[in-house]
């Protein structure tokens, strides 16, 4: 009976194992920053920016690293975006403007401003201001005194 238990643990964190690694390209932590696991513990590097960037070592218990790894995997068809190149956020600016130049295109007009509840319901077509019970009213919300 043991042994049979033994196996099926083995082969659920084989499942484990293999769920993971389909995330682990490119996301929140690269193979080569894994120190070591023990079956209980994960020993990962880190980069400490507050203590003159120096590469640290931390560890945490499994389900504690599990859960710090899955808050990065993005939920069901969301896509993640990596801006590179042009895009990038220390050049994007002045890239932009360089682009703009060369093709001697004008920049976009800047959006003109609204509010949430007018965003809402251009967006979503629901007027956030609206009774939730009657539909025609208007919620007013109590203020602090």
């Amino acid at each position: 009976m043991r042994q049979g238990k033994l196996s099926v643990a083995r082969h659920s964190a084989y499942q484990l194992l293999r769920y993971f690694a389909r995330y682990t390209r490119r996301i929140a932590i690269s193979d080569r920053r894994l120190v070591s696991y023990d079956g209980n513990t994960v020993v990962f590097r880190y980069r400490d920016r507050k203590d003159a960037n120096r590469v640290k070592t931390a560890k945490l218990d499994g389900p504690s690293f599990c859960r710090r790894f899955l808050s990065h995997v993005l939920p069901h068809r969301f896509v993640r975006i990596r801006r590179y190149g042009i895009l990038s956020n220390r050049v994007r600016k002045t890239l932009i403007e360089q682009c703009r130049d060369l093709l001697g295109a004008q920049a976009p007009q800047a959006p003109k401003p609204e509010s949430r509840s007018a965003a809402c319901f251009r967006i979503f077509g629901v007027d956030p201001e609206s009774c939730p019970k009657c539909k025609t009213g208007h919620l007013l919300l109590p203020r602090a005194p």
